[in-house]
């Protein structure tokens, strides 16, 4: 290992050696205290406007009053305790419905109302992890801006609260003389009790139609199954089993399916067992969240992938002749179209690019994949792309090793844009008599020219049972506000013969009613007797449980009585039937002919393209009134609060563009004002723009955040392009500051990041560490003990993606506030634990490493020394203490922590949102609420390990060694961390502290940290290590 070190940056300012990083370097604070009297806020030192709107996500709030348990009989996870004690959780097994993934979810309850959500670690989807979505939909549960109640829209648009007994009556008075179609339009939609409903409904009618529709759906991708397989099911992705992992514009983390398992199964193969771990690489236009975690990494064009992959396969089977038969058919024109050594010319790849991942893609056949699904790949070229992918994986034998769709049911499969497009003909042309929309909003996220808005006022009867006035229920006549998914019952069946049950753990906050009860209202009222129970409808929970006993129970053959196995299924979650699979996959014929898919395929592609991308955060925009995740920063460019688009430094350098200037982008004769991101890693003639923005009827909160892309997609037939040529860029002359998280604290050059090389590591496994400077001296005397507990952590470097769920999970956990935007700007974002994100290398194409940094617990913390009022203190535990009522708000320890961790309250954030009822139910009561002038920092998660000692006393038996687990321990779907006691040499957190990897950031300072971190490791040749330039 050679003697130099990387130079990490965070920010473009810190790469080019900006005076004004040099002048923050030598600052106390970002941002001085004194600014905010030059501002004009109101008397708490924040307008009330802002109050208002942040309020609704602050989730720091007065102690609560119990709320109201569900009327149905619910079972907790595991054990049912006859009645709510006060100050004792109950916990539930439910279904997350954030998105169609329908992960395990474990409730926490106090007093009757939900505080936390969990993954169910008995859950065979999740294995107890969740995303920073599923952890925020707390807050879509007492969101201010649900509808509370039946709306009906008049003519000039002004709204009626009326009684569903009335809506009720209307409707199925209309329903009863529909002539034409009766169509349901739902997002991803399953669950065998939730179908068997829909179904009977539909079949009332003559014409009854379900469309799915999913605004993030690869219908391009879908299409290329069913040519290339006969089935357009989207397949199971085992990235488990992948030792060769190739991205082709693909980012499972971001637009994909089973968000959680993805990112699970990928952190899993990154660990180092027996000196191997899994080698990636990544072809995409500009850095994605899972591009940022491969090992080499590429910038290239979206629209030239199909030419890479091309190469990829001319390479395979006519210059290396792996598949005998087929060499003798390539044509010379393919070999001049696809000659690799000119490919990667052209493309600027690194010359036997191609021959080398050839080479691991064959030498690993059955354990590697290739990967092309992605919601922004869907352009005039994409389909020939997934057709060379899916020959590729083909003849490696990865469609029985990586790849298989027996798991997924067909229930899953999505309504394409053909679909919509007969969906609008139908309804232009006076065919359907009535609609009926929940769970997705077309009108939003289909582009203009699709006509789906005019087409729908065509429609006599347009009912929405979404929880609020969407921009799709704007066009409605009712709005009939469905449920959070806490407050009802339903089912899902995300792996076939895998079966979840969804349970309420609240009633419903307010006058409101879930989808399926709707349709039993209106089913009821047409004479069907599904539908009734002693002359009234029948409620859903009684109609799931009725068909659980008739058709899952019964052919699932079991023993014992159906009460107890119902009891069960409550307590647990899920039930796997027999049909489930568990076993080996089986292979999938190929109907593509591979020399024909190259034929296919276009040139090169000339001049600049826009990509229209998926958040990882907000998925399709339906999160954005939550403030929890709208001040959760991209999981790359850390910035919140706003979409950007996203460009190459060198392109934003010759039109004379800065972070954050708008420039008008003109596409396809539509035009949009956005302000631009300079982004590390971009393809020169690309620009990306995230999706799910730009909402104008969501909440106070949400409404008019960021710029709405997807109206610059173009509909052409039936297909929409999301990957677009021939973008325009003007200068506005104007300017939105971004509020990037990212530039906040900068390291100083100081030894806080190490990592090598997975060959270098074999040879040695403490390479990458740099060890200091000598020994260390101290006035500080080294005999304390702790006898008992030793409190530690540690994160792997390797297996973090970076995708802030841990942010998020202790944010609920601990009451964390919401600050805004302006107050991001200042420097003043709240979350105890961040996720800081480094880049080594060029500006062009960097590495990539994403560290979850938080208070490190120093046995000789700089902080305690500093305190003129020992606010905070050391127990005997290892804990570093604040006790927020001696607090008085100096900030001496925020300036003396190296790590930069501390925050402190300039504001009381929380007044205004007493005034928001029901955010007051949010409060976690284990947690202290902090005031203005008070500091406050993470704390270990000290209330679970209260709780764990108060359990472990009423046992008898000392705490587990592995027992208590932090929110961010808890929630990581990468398993990145480990938490708990450093004296108990069989924990994981002890073996892993003495770890050869293992290593203490700024240890040099002789502060003894107790957060330790394994040294990432890179499955990449040592010696063509590009970026291993000199720190200085």
């Amino acid at each position: 290992m050679t003697d130099k070190k990387k130079r990490y940056w965070s920010t473009l300012e810190e790469y080019y050696h900006d005076p004004e990083v040099k002048r923050l370097r030598r600052e106390e604070f970002f941002n001085k205290p004194e600014k905010a009297f030059k501002q004009d806020f109101g008397p708490q030192g924040f307008s009330r406007r802002d109050f208002m709107k942040l309020g609704g996500a602050a989730a720091i709030f007065s102690m609560i009053a119990c709320g109201n348990r569900p009327v149905e009989k619910i079972v907790p996870y595991v054990s049912q305790p006859e009645e709510i004690t006060l100050g004792i959780p109950n916990y539930y097994a439910s279904t997350c419905t954030a998105c169609p993934a329908a992960c395990g979810l474990v409730v926490k309850t106090r007093e009757g109302r939900p505080i936390k959500m969990e993954g169910n670690p008995e859950h065979p989807v999740n294995k107890g992890r969740l995303c920073a979505r599923g952890q925020a939909s707390l807050l879509d549960l007492y969101d201010p801006g649900r509808l509370r109640n039946p709306v009906k829209i008049v003519a000039d648009g002004s709204r009626e609260k009326i009684e569903f007994a009335d809506a009720d009556q209307d409707i199925v008075g209309r329903l009863k003389n529909a002539e034409g179609q009766v169509v349901l339009l739902t997002g991803a939609y399953h669950g065998p009790a939730k179908l068997d409903l829909v179904n009977k409904f539909l079949n009332i009618f003559d014409n009854g139609r379900h469309y799915k529709y999913e605004a993030l759906f690869d219908d391009g991708y879908a299409r290329s199954r069913q040519q290339g397989f006969g089935s357009n099911k989207l397949p199971q992705y085992h990235l488990d089993n992948a030792d060769v992992v190739v991205l082709l514009g693909s980012d499972l983390f971001a637009s994909g399916r089973d968000r959680v398992r993805h990112m699970r199964d990928f952190a899993e193969k990154r660990k180092i067992k027996d000196n191997h771990m899994s080698r990636v690489y990544a072809f995409e236009p500009a850095m994605s969240e899972m591009g940022s975690n491969a090992d080499e990494r590429y910038p290239v064009k979206m629209s030239d992938l199909p030419v890479l992959a091309g190469a990829l396969m001319l390479q395979l089977i006519y210059m290396d002749k792996r598949v005998p038969g087929l060499a003798q058919r390539i044509s010379a024109d393919i070999v001049r179209k696809f000659d690799p050594y000119e490919i990667e010319e052209k493309l600027g790849l690194p010359m036997g690019t191609i021959k080398k991942i050839s080479d691991d893609l064959w030498n690993n056949r059955g354990r590697s994949i290739i990967l092309s699904e992605s919601f922004a790949d869907q352009g005039q070229n994409s389909q020939a792309l997934h057709q060379l992918v899916h020959v590729l994986n083909s003849l490696l034998d990865n469609e029985s090793g990586t790849i298989e769709t027996d798991s997924i049911p067909d229930s899953h499969i999505l309504s394409g844009y053909g679909d919509l497009r007969q969906l609008v003909n139908d309804m232009n042309s006076g065919r359907v008599s009535a609609i009926l929309i929940a769970g997705t909003n077309p009108l939003y996220s289909l582009p203009d020219d699709f006509g789906f808005a005019e087409a729908l006022k065509h429609v006599p009867l347009r009912i929405s049972l979404d929880d609020r006035i969407n921009e799709t229920a704007e066009l409605c006549e009712y709005v009939l506000p469905g449920l959070h998914g806490a407050e009802c019952w339903g089912d899902s069946e995300p792996y076939t013969g895998l079966y979840a049950i969804q349970q309420p753990t609240i009633t419903p906050l307010w006058n409101n009613r879930q989808l399926e009860d709707s349709l039993i209202a209106f089913g009821f009222g047409l004479g069907v007797q599904d539908f009734s129970s002693a002359e009234a409808p029948i409620k859903f929970y009684d109609y799931v449980k009725k068909y659980w006993q008739n058709n899952i129970y019964r052919d699932a053959g079991l023993a014992g009585d159906f009460q107890s196995f119902w009891v069960k299924v409550l307590q647990h979650g899920f039930f796997e039937s027999k049909s489930y699979k568990t076993g080996g996959l089986g292979a999938t014929e190929l109907g593509i002919e591979p020399v024909a898919a190259l034929g296919r395929v276009n040139g090169l592609s000339n001049g600049p393209e826009l990509i229209l991308s998926a958040s990882s955060i907000h998925i399709d925009g339906r999160s954005m009134n939550n403030a929890w995740l709208l001040e959760t920063p991209d999981p790359v460019s850390r910035i919140a609060w706003d979409n950007y688009l996203a460009i190459a430094p060198s392109r934003a350098h010759e039109m004379g563009l800065k972070e954050g200037d708008v420039v008008t982008l003109t596409i396809n004769g539509k035009s949009l004002d956005v302000p631009v991101h300079l982004a590390p890693g971009t393809h020169k003639d690309s620009a990306v723009i995230m999706v799910g923005w730009g909402r104008t009827s969501v909440g106070d909160v949400g409404n008019k955040a960021g710029v709405n892309a997807f109206k610059l997609a173009k509909s052409i037939d039936s297909d929409i392009h999301y990957t677009l040529t021939g973008v325009e860029l003007t200068k506005s002359g104007k300017r939105i500051p971004l509020a990037s998280v990212q530039g906040h604290n900068y390291i100083e050059h100081r030894p806080i990041l190490y990592e090598t090389t997975l060959e270098e590591y074999r040879e040695d496994p403490t390479a990458g560490r740099h060890q200091g400077h000598g020994s260390q001296q101290t006035l500080w005397k080294k005999d304390h003990r702790y006898p008992g507990h030793k409190w530690g952590m540690v994160i792997d470097l390797n297996s973090c993606i970076g995708c802030n769920a841990c942010m998020t999970a202790c944010q609920v956990e601990n009451n964390i506030p919401v600050v805004g935007k302006n107050e991001v700007l200042n420097g003043r974002e709240m979350h105890w634990i961040r996720v800081d994100r480094y880049y080594s290398g060029e500006e062009n194409n960097p590495d990539t490493i994403h560290q979850p940094m938080l208070c490190h617990h120093c046995d000789d913390a700089p902080c305690e020394t500093v305190c003129p009022v020992l606010a905070t203190v050391h127990n005997d535990e290892g804990l570093n203490l604040q006790i927020y009522n001696r607090c008085v708000g100096t900030r001496y320890c925020s300036n003396n922590c190296p790590y930069k961790v501390r925050r402190f309250n300039y504001y009381d954030y929380y007044e205004s949102a007493y005034k928001e009822k029901p955010l007051h139910m949010l409060l976690n009561p284990d947690v202290t609420v902090r005031s203005k002038g008070v500091m406050e920092k993470c704390t270990f998660c000290i209330q679970r390990i209260r709780d764990a000692r108060h359990q472990a006393k009423s046992r008898g038996q000392p705490i587990g060694p592995d027992e208590v687990q932090t929110a961010c321990q808890q929630t990581c779907p990468a398993g990145a961390i480990s938490f708990g006691d450093l004296n108990q040499k069989d924990s994981l957190v002890s073996k892993e502290s003495h770890q050869p990897r293992a290593f203490k950031a700024l240890v040099e300072l002789n502060i003894d940290p107790n957060v330790s971190y394994l040294t990432l490791v890179r499955n990449k040749d040592a010696k063509k290590d590009k970026h291993e330039d000199e720190e200085h």
